[in-house]
This record gives structure tokens, C-alpha cells and sequence, in this order.
């Protein structure tokens, strides 16, 4: 099930909504059916401010909601830039939906992804 060596890296932007400029991605790391996501911000337009995250996983044994949120200062190293990091498992047939906000005064900037397995 978990098959580091097949491991599939891609990364998927969708363009900000209600932005004043480009906010925020998503990169996806597959691993057989677990997907380790990460919240990205891809600008330096974006200092500082605050994010909200939410994963929703829907799948043969149920659905699951996932929130995390927080204030973020943007750095100058990739990794600095990672808003956050979660790990889901999704059976086959499976999907997720995450969508990430980010807020800065009247600022705003939003992406979403959907996938299935």
C-alpha cells in the first residue's frame, strides 16, 4: 500500500481568486493511496498574513473534514514557504477536495484542488 519507491511528485496551481496578485498552490506527493499535501505560498507579494486550510476526504469508509489556519510570515527558502503539511490516506475510489485562503488586511487569495484515486 505504501510504496515509497513509486512515490509520484507533481504540483498543481490553480489560479487566485479574489486577489490582488498570485497567492497560493498546491504540491502533492502520491505514495499508493496516501498523498502527503502541502499548501504552498508562491509569491513574494505575500509577506505575512493569515491562512485557512481545509481538506475534505470522501471515501468508502466515510468522510473526514481536516482545518488548520494560522498567521504565516513568508521566507526566502522554499521551505520556508510552506504554509502546511498533511498526510491523507484514500482508498480506491476515493477523492479529496482542499481548498486554502489566505487573508492580509483586505487582501485576499484562494486556491482549490479536487482529486480521485
Amino acid at each position: 500500500m505504501f510504496d515509497a519507491f513509486l512515490a509520484l511528485l507533481f504540483m498543481t496551481m490553480t489560479p487566485a481568486e479574489n486577489s490582488d496578485g498570485p497567492g497560493c498552490a498546491f504540491e502533492l506527493i502520491r505514495a499508493g493511496n496516501a498523498i502527503t499535501l502541502r499548501g504552498l505560498i508562491v509569491s513574494h507579494e505575500w509577506p505575512h498574513g493569515y491562512y485557512d486550510l481545509e481538506i475534505l476526504v470522501d471515501h468508502s469508509g466515510g468522510r473526514s473534514i481536516s482545518r488548520q489556519s494560522g498567521d504565516f510570515t513568508s521566507g526566502e527558502g522554499a521551505d520556508d514557504n510552506v504554509l502546511s503539511s498533511s498526510t491523507i490516506f484514500i482508498s480506491p475510489g476515493g477523492r479529496f477536495f482542499a481548498t486554502l485562503q489566505l487573508r492580509d488586511g483586505n487582501r485576499k487569495a484562494s486556491c482549490s484542488i479536487e482529486r480521485r484515486n
